[in-house]
């Protein structure tokens, strides 16, 4: 099986999963709540992206030596699967989903490159800016309506008034969600003195997973907590207190040593030029 069969199989299956599931689905969904079919929608979601990424390596890095430009079906293919995870990202409010894709599509783009250049810093500057404000419309998006919509999100972008006008600005709740409640649980877990690496371990390898309904680990910290925290509370949990709970004081070397390693993997994966291997990765058999 060809990886462009399993691309076509696996996004017409998200598609369906789409349309039948659309009115069900929305950013408060948590996999350790979820029940039936809408299990495999979250489960066909969450590894869709690992699908674009390696997509763009065989459509971009990927090509052997002899073809200078990618073949048009490898950019449509790509370009379909892209606005696919675009259209479910929005629907469910993810917006870590597409952090984690652009951060990964950079990483490629310089390891490809042997380095960071500063044509590199041309192209990601504005880009980090306009990927910074869709993220700011899409948290406006979710807090002034239960279900985010393709249709809303596009005209909040127009209104850059109200997304920065309102009391409590998106760019706010940003801070708040993502940095200001894993700080309080990260002081909380220090306080008490969390250390268990194998509920890390076990949790992040659970939810990896379908149909186990094991809780998240911010679900598992907060338990004790006045205020719940669930995983749509931040980007700045995985930094500030993954770590600690995996590795008490030594989080910080538990950090680097995990984002380097995942690194170094991804990195020779883009840059091989061992043109056999390329080939054996993006099959199937």
């Amino acid at each position: 099986i060809s990886l462009y069969a399993f691309a076509a199989c696996y996004d017409l299956l998200l598609f369906c999963s789409y349309l039948l599931f659309q009115n069900s689905i929305s950013y408060s969904m948590r996999a350790s709540d979820v029940t039936g079919p809408l299990q495999l929608v979250l489960f066909l979601f969450q590894w869709h992206k690992i699908l674009i990424l390696v997509l763009y390596a065989k459509t971009r890095i990927l090509r052997p030596p002899e073809q200078v430009r990618a073949k048009a079906f490898d950019i449509a293919l790509l370009t379909v699967t892209a606005l696919l995870h675009l259209l479910f990202a929005l629907h469910m409010g993810a917006r870590g989903e597409l952090v984690f894709i652009c951060v990964g599509l950079s990483t490629m783009e310089i390891a490809k490159a042997k380095g960071f250049k500063l044509r590199h810093l041309r192209i990601l500057a504005p880009l980090a800016i306009v990927l910074g404000y869709g993220l700011t419309v899409l948290e406006y998006t979710r807090s002034v309506q239960p279900t985010v919509t393709v249709g809303a999100f596009l005209a909040n972008i127009s209104r850059p008034s109200a997304v920065f006008g309102m009391r409590d600005s998106a760019a706010t709740q940003i801070v708040a969600n993502d940095y200001l409640w894993p700080s309080h649980l990260l002081i909380t877990a220090m306080d008490s003195h969390e250390v268990d690496p194998g509920e890390v371990f076990q949790s992040n390898g659970a939810n990896a997973l379908m149909g186990l309904h094991y809780p998240y680990l911010s679900e598992i910290l907060s338990r004790n907590m006045s205020t719940y925290i669930d995983r749509i509370n931040g980007f700045a949990f995985y930094i500030l207190i993954e770590g600690y709970v995996a590795a008490g004081w030594g989080g910080v070397i538990y950090n680097a040593v995990l984002l380097n390693v995942m690194f170094a993997i991804w990195r020779t994966f883009s840059s091989s030029s061992d043109h056999l291997l390329d080939r054996k990765s993006t099959r199937l058999n």
